[in-house]
């Protein structure tokens, strides 16, 4: 969701189903939503897709991707966890050697 959308009445709306006809096809306007006191939204959907799922073919490469960030963002909260204890308990050549260099 983009940040300037990102309301839970605007999120609301938008998935609802209400601004859809019944086959899909755009309808009609929101009714005006009121955010943040002093800003304000009317919502028409100008295009709609039907939810699908795509072949693995094709996401495969972004399955990969995020796979291996998650396994690199666990694995450094470890080493911090890790060099963290080396610290508290006083052990300075212990952390340094915890470290790993920027890639």
């Amino acid at each position: 969701m983009p940040a300037a959308l990102n309301y839970d009445m605007v999120k609301q709306v938008l998935f609802e189903g209400t601004l859809l006809g019944s086959n899909g096809a755009p309808c009609s306007n929101s009714d005006v939503i009121t955010v943040d006191g002093n800003r304000a939204f009317v919502i028409r959907i100008a295009n709609h897709r039907p939810e699908h799922m795509q072949p693995l073919e094709d996401v495969c490469a972004q399955v990969e991707q995020k796979m291996k960030r998650q396994k690199a963002v666990e694995q450094a909260r470890v080493d911090a966890e890790k060099t963290l204890v080396a610290l508290k308990h006083g052990n300075d050549k212990e952390a340094e050697a915890l470290q790993v260099s920027p890639a």
